[in-house]
């Protein structure tokens, strides 16, 4: 499993001991949020942004069952979305230039544990 650059901790950038690989991987993740929040300041509350849809369609797969203001604000936070971002890209496969989940691959990498 190799480590989306994006998620490393300042720790893990030193000793990754390249300071170009971790620019990149500060970059990426500057990239991101900027992409999810929208904006460089990070307003929130903007429609147009990831964050807006995501949280419209939680809201919509939960229907009238619970009230918006019941979800608790971590579900639309950067962290959550960066930490599940990291998780289906570490799942995935580039195919002619394109990213796939490929559930079958990931099942036939797997290997189990002798215990």
């Amino acid at each position: 499993l190799i480590p989306r650059l994006d998620t490393f901790s300042d720790e893990e950038y030193a000793v990754l001991g390249d300071t170009m690989l971790e620019a990149e991987g500060r970059r990426s993740k500057r990239l991101l949020e900027i992409l999810y929040l929208g904006t460089k300041s990070g307003s929130d509350g903007d429609e147009n942004t990831l964050q807006s849809i995501v949280r419209e369609m939680i809201q919509t797969k939960l229907g009238s069952s619970i009230r918006p203001s019941d979800i608790p604000s971590s579900c639309f936070s950067f962290e959550t979305f960066h930490r599940f971002v990291a998780i289906i890209s570490s799942r995935a496969m580039v195919l002619k230039g394109v990213k796939h989940l490929t559930p079958l691959a990931e099942m036939i990498n797997y290997k189990s544990k002798e215990t």
